[in-house]
């Protein structure tokens, strides 16, 4: 049997290893693109790869780019003229001409690695458990990190199907589902914001309890603002 070759260890969103082939830069780059910046508009057996929609220069209007991944962007053998972006692991084409732009996912990851803090243990392995779709990990995995940015007063606990965030009491629950992140929250008034979903007042309390529904990406940074407002209501 043929000895198996994995790269070093990364254990980034699930994935435990470097990839060591093109596949796995596609796999990679697949948990990657929406902190790059670029969208996957579709993924083709021919030339180009892929096709994306890059949103990196103007967050409203995005750009339509043919994608080649290669293991190495050395390994690139087509034409010149049908691709604009090369993804690949490794940049080692030192005549790369400059009319192809090269993403290198090993700079790329040590970029992020840094910039944002890790998801312990403990979370990753509550999202195994309750196995969401893989874009709403990803929604989860940013609506930890960025709550546990906001403060070192904050303390969470893990629960069945819920991870709570307290300061000198709860302030919001994420509630993990297949396919949407819910929230958890309680406010002093009856809530005026967008998108909730449902809300009571509770009893012998001048709090209201309301929920916010996160599918995407896209409404992390909203979410999270909301929450704030409700980490700052546990001190007053």
């Amino acid at each position: 049997m043929e000895r198996q070759k994995v790269g070093r260890v990364i254990n980034f969103r699930g994935l435990t290893y470097a990839p060591v082939n093109e596949q796995g830069v596609v796999f990679l780059f697949s948990k990657m693109n929406d902190d790059l910046g670029i969208k996957i508009e579709s993924i083709q057996d021919a030339f180009p790869d892929a096709i994306g929609i890059d949103y990196r220069h103007e967050r409203e209007i995005g750009i339509r780019k043919r994608i080649e991944f290669e293991f190495r962007s050395s390994n690139y053998d087509h034409p010149l003229e049908g691709c604009d972006i090369i993804v690949c692991w490794e940049h080692d084409w030192k005549d790369c001409p400059e009319t192809l732009e090269v993403i290198e996912l090993k700079s790329e990851l040590e970029k992020l690695s840094a910039a944002q803090p890790s998801v312990s243990r403990e979370i990753e392995r509550f999202i195994e458990i309750r196995e969401p779709r893989r874009d709403i990990e990803e929604v989860f995995r940013k609506l930890v990190q960025e709550i546990e940015r906001i403060s070192n007063r904050i303390t969470r606990k893990i629960e069945k199907t819920r991870v709570t965030y307290k300061t000198t009491r709860p302030f919001v629950a994420f509630e993990l589902q297949k396919a949407s992140v819910l929230l958890h929250l309680t406010w002093p008034e009856k809530p005026r914001e967008r998108n909730v979903e449902y809300l009571r007042k509770l009893k012998k309390s001048d709090k209201w309890h309301w929920h916010l529904r996160v599918r995407s990406l896209s409404q992390v940074e909203y979410a999270v603002e909301i929450c704030k407002k409700a980490y700052d209501d546990t001190f007053r």
